[in-house]
C-alpha cells in the first residue's frame, strides 16, 4: 500500500502551437551566410519546432519523459538565443519575429500574455518544468526511500527554478504586461 501526503500542485501555463521553424530558418539563411547549410539548417529549425510542439502541448503528462522533453526544449532555447535573437524589433533591429502567447496558469480563459521576447518563452517553459517536477513529486510512493529521495530532488529543482523566475521575470518583462503566475 502506497502512502501519499497531499501536496499542492501548481497548474501548467498553456500556450498555442506556433510556427517557429520558418522565421528561425529565414534568420539563419540571411545572417549566417558563411556557415549556412540549407538542408542542415532547415532540419534543425524543423526539429526545434517539433520539440516545442511536444514540450508545450496542453495534454502533457507529469512523467520523466515529459520532463526531459520540456527540459530539452528549454536547453535548446537557451543555446539558440545568443545566436538567433528572438526579441522585439525595438530591442534588436535584426531580430526574429515570433509572437509567443501564454495563458495565466490559474485562469486560462481570461488572462494571456503575448510577447516577441524569446526570454519570455524561456521563462514560461521553465515555469512549466517546475510544475512538472512538483506533479511528479506529488505522485511518488512516500513509503519507499528511493521514491521519497527522488521526490525531494524534484521539489528542490522546482524550488530553484521558481526562485530564479522571481528575479528573472521582472528583468525580462520590464516593459511588457505579464500575468501574475
Amino acid at each position: 500500500m502506497s502512502s501519499h501526503i497531499p501536496m499542492l500542485e501548481i497548474p501548467l501555463k498553456l500556450t498555442y502551437p506556433i510556427d517557429i521553424d520558418k522565421p528561425i530558418y529565414k534568420y539563419i539563411k540571411h545572417h549566417c551566410k558563411d556557415l549556412y547549410d540549407e538542408e542542415r539548417d532547415k532540419n534543425a529549425a524543423k526539429n526545434l519546432d517539433e520539440l516545442r510542439s511536444k514540450a508545450v502541448q496542453n495534454t502533457i503528462d507529469a512523467n520523466k519523459k515529459s520532463t526531459e522533453i520540456v527540459a530539452q526544449y528549454y536547453d535548446q532555447l537557451k543555446l539558440l538565443m545568443p545566436k538567433v535573437p528572438i526579441l522585439p524589433n525595438n530591442m534588436h533591429p535584426n531580430s526574429v519575429n515570433i509572437r509567443f502567447t501564454w495563458h495565466n496558469a490559474y485562469d486560462h480563459k481570461k488572462d494571456r500574455t503575448q510577447s516577441q521576447n524569446g526570454h519570455f518563452e524561456i521563462l514560461c517553459v521553465l515555469y512549466n518544468l517546475a510544475c512538472l517536477k512538483i506533479k511528479i513529486a506529488a505522485q511518488c510512493n512516500q513509503n519507499e526511500d528511493s521514491d521519497l529521495l527522488a521526490a525531494l530532488k524534484g521539489l528542490q529543482s522546482a524550488a530553484g527554478y521558481l526562485d530564479f523566475l522571481i528575479s528573472a521575470m521582472a528583468r525580462v518583462m520590464a516593459n511588457e504586461n505579464y500575468t501574475n503566475d
